[in-house]
């Protein structure tokens, strides 16, 4: 069961892969490396490896990974669309070996051009395929700006109205005072070490 999940979503993800006609060039600097992906908390675990311009699932771990990616699907899938690629580096991802690895296959997923119109256009027709490409850009537009919205309002809740997490100011300026009492403890302890002296 689990082996033909993974054979249904290696096809699904190569199908998806070359969509965009500069994929297959993006994926040849990736040629013979492996990456082992982790779904927590299950520990699934699975290696991609990388070849001919095309990922191979595989579950038994055979091959030396080059890079280790440990989260959540949310987490890891939320990593692979995230406009502010630090998000790779967040603490709720575990990256275990190549780091610059681990980004160039997010690079990848990040750089795909898939005109969904052309593709849709063989299948049901050019008008069609427009009034559906104007409609689903609409539907991304308003979810962007709801979620804007929800996570403004969020932000302004908890740290408002029940005072849960303070203002990103009130976090600056602590940073701030800490940075300057470590200076200060710096410059007390070099006085001090120069009256020893």
């Amino acid at each position: 069961m689990k082996n033909a999940l993974l054979q249904l979503i290696q096809t699904a993800l190569n199908t998806y892969l070359h969509l965009d006609p500069e994929s297959p060039l993006r994926l040849q600097g990736l040629d013979g490396k492996v990456a082992t992906i982790e779904f927590l908390p299950f520990h699934l675990r699975f290696q991609c490896v990388f070849a001919d311009a095309k990922i191979r699932i595989q579950t038994d771990e055979l091959l030396v990974s080059d890079v280790i990616i440990c989260g959540t699907p949310l987490q890891l899938l939320g990593m692979m669309i995230a406009e502010d690629k630090r998000r790779f580096f967040a603490e709720d991802i575990r990256i275990e070996g190549d780091a610059e690895l681990g980004q160039h296959i997010v690079d990848v997923f990040d750089h795909l051009d898939i005109d969904w119109e052309e593709y849709l256009a063989k299948i049901v027709g050019d008008i069609p395929a427009h009034q559906i490409g104007c409609w689903g850009r609409r539907m991304v537009n308003w979810v962007q700006q709801t979620q804007q919205i929800l996570m403004q309002d969020t932000t302004e809740y908890v740290q408002e109205e029940i005072a849960f997490s303070p203002p990103r100011e009130a976090i600056a300026e602590f940073f701030h005072e800490v940075d300057t009492l470590r200076m200060d403890v710096d410059r007390l302890a070099a006085k001090v070490q120069a009256l020893k002296e």
